[in-house]
């Protein structure tokens, strides 16, 4: 039930240096604070079904949504840093 959010972990977490090539430091707390927050939502929604399996899933596929739009701004946030470069 959590393989896909380990999968979209590993992949975008090589990304995560972008946030300091873009001097984007404060949006990237922000998406921290959304991320923790959207964490304890799914266990609480979860908890509230209260089936464990379900609850796995909840969480899992929420933070693989949240993990791969994360990515697709790191992404962003490099090729504004190449553009600006180059």
């Amino acid at each position: 039930a959590l393989i896909p959010w380990i999968t979209t972990a590993f992949i975008v977490s090589p990304l995560s240096f972008s946030i300091v090539l873009g001097n984007q430091q404060k949006k990237g707390l922000y998406v921290e604070i959304i991320y923790g927050f959207l964490k304890f939502i799914s266990l609480v929604v979860g908890i509230y079904i209260g089936d464990i399996i379900i609850t796995l899933w909840i969480f899992s596929i929420s933070n693989s949504i949240f993990i791969f739009l994360q990515g697709c701004w790191y992404l962003s946030l490099l090729k504004m840093n190449d553009i600006n470069e180059g």
